[in-house]
Order: structure tokens, then C-alpha cells, then sequence
């Protein structure tokens, strides 16, 4: 019995994941909110100010002058959605729950600048 419960510490500390990305080059803290609170394809976190942030399949990737996205496409398995610019994308992941380790990963590629989850901000109205 014990060695199953350690077994289950364990396994579940290897699939579990820090929730954060990265914003001018300092790491946010993200926390999940309940179940209950998640959309269809969409996964909703709370910043450390209160702030509700959505997150989607959709990263924003802004890549360092005469670098191609191609290579990214293929080593990260994420699609290209959109040129916005000469050197900046918005590219998807296949799965939402990938979203934040992704663009956490892509922030750390050399030809990166920055990449971060295109989140969604729930509409406020005056």
C-alpha cells in the first residue's frame, strides 16, 4: 500500500506544470481557475493583480530579423495561423492544454524575441 501511494506522488509531480509565461523577459505566475470557470477550448487563469486571462490554442511569436518560421512549425508541432507582420505570427498549438508550455519552450529559442499565449481578456464594459 505504501509503495502505490508513492508511486501516485510521484507520477503525479511529473505531470504536473507550473503555470506561467514569460513578459519582458520576467516570468508571471499564472493560477488555474476551477473546472467550472473553463470555456470550450479555452483555459482561464488568474494573475498575481486579479487579472482573468484566457488561453487558447494561439501563441504570439516574434521572431529575430531574417529568421524563418518553418523551422519552428516542425520542431514545436504548432500550425501557422497568421502573419500579422514581417516577423511576427501567430501560430497554434493542437491542443490547449500545450499552449503555455509551448510558447514557454519557443521563448527560449535563439531566433525567438518573444512568444506568448494570444490571450483573451473578458470584456469589460463601462
Amino acid at each position: 500500500m505504501k509503495k502505490l501511494i508513492l508511486l501516485m506522488l510521484v507520477a503525479s509531480g511529473l505531470y504536473s506544470q507550473d503555470s506561467f509565461y514569460y513578459k519582458n523577459g520576467k516570468k508571471v505566475t499564472l493560477i488555474p481557475k476551477k473546472r467550472i470557470e473553463r470555456s470550450v477550448g479555452v483555459i482561464y487563469y488568474q494573475d498575481k493583480q486579479g487579472n482573468e486571462l484566457g488561453i487558447n490554442r494561439e501563441i504570439l511569436v516574434k521572431l529575430k530579423d531574417d529568421q524563418s518560421i518553418k523551422p519552428l512549425l516542425e520542431k514545436y508541432a504548432i500550425s501557422l495561423k497568421e502573419k500579422i507582420t514581417e516577423n511576427i505570427y501567430i501560430v497554434t498549438c493542437k491542443d490547449v492544454t500545450l499552449t503555455l508550455d509551448t510558447a514557454n519552450r519557443l521563448y527560449g529559442d535563439s531566433s525567438v524575441i518573444y512568444a506568448h499565449p494570444n490571450f483573451l481578456r473578458k470584456k469589460v464594459f463601462r
